[in-house]
């Protein structure tokens, strides 16, 4: 006999029950620091060296040079004085200084890539089965099975 609409009869079902199980993952959170190296200090210092120079110079010498003559008459000698001066040049020296060259100090920041290995943790599911349960999972990865035999995940899907 069927039943109408208003006569059917009622059928409960139970709600899905859920769980909620979140699955956590490090991240790494790399930070830098500035440490002293050191410092340079940049200073002038005076250097003395010994130089050899060859400087020419002049002077006078004074030649006298006597020849006899041919007249040989005795003549009264007369006194006479004949003054000559000589002179030399003297080397003497002082320094100045001068422009040698100029000397540009500047500093930059270079960026070099550096490696660093991390140890990072994150959750996975695992199933532990008995029996012949059988059980699937949706996610991002796709619909999976639970494998009874091994207890693990295993994707559905293999392409």
């Amino acid at each position: 006999m069927p039943f109408s609409a208003a006569e059917a009869p009622s059928i409960e079902t139970d709600s899905p029950k859920q769980e909620r199980l979140e699955l956590l993952a490090e991240r790494a959170s790399i930070r830098k620091e500035r440490v002293y190296l050191g410092e340079i200090t940049v200073r002038k210092e005076t250097i003395r060296e010994l130089k050899t120079i060859e400087v020419p110079v002049t002077r006078e010498e004074l030649v006298v040079e006597r020849r006899p003559t041919a007249e040989s008459g005795a003549v009264a000698p007369v006194e006479e004085v004949i003054r000559i001066v000589l002179s030399e040049e003297q080397v003497s020296y002082q320094t100045r200084k001068v422009l040698k060259e100029a000397v540009s100090i500047e500093w930059h920041t270079t960026i070099e890539k550096k490696q660093i290995e991390v140890t990072l943790q994150r959750e996975a599911l695992r199933f532990d089965v008995e029996g012949k349960v059988r059980a699937g999972t949706v996610g991002t990865s796709g619909i999976g099975a639970v494998d009874a035999a091994s207890g693990s995940q295993a994707a559905a899907d293999q392409r």
